[in-house]
């Protein structure tokens, strides 16, 4: 009988950025940062899987808009919060 692992809670950034939906690490940085503080174990960077659930679902209690994507909504979040907005080129 082989018994699975629970999931993990600390995950590398790559880890993280694909776990929340994003293709790029460098979004995701711009997009958590303000939100979700990493954690550092020596020479290695962690993201908390529980505070990204977090940061995630604050999101999806946002206000509606035209620009429903997760990217769009944590570029909103951390303009809201009055973080530097970073310009996204129109689709």
């Amino acid at each position: 009988m082989r018994l699975s692992a629970p999931p993990k809670r600390m995950l590398s950034k790559d880890e993280a950025a694909s776990y929340c939906g994003f293709t790029s690490t460098a979004r995701f940085e711009s997009a958590a940062r303000p939100h979700v503080q990493p954690v550092n174990y020596g020479n290695c960077v962690r993201y908390d899987r529980v505070r990204l659930d977090e940061w995630l679902d604050t999101m999806t209690q946002s206000p509606a808009s035209d620009d429903s994507d997760i990217i769009g909504a944590a570029f909103r979040a951390g303009k809201d919060r009055g973080h530097k907005a970073i310009h996204r080129p129109a689709r």
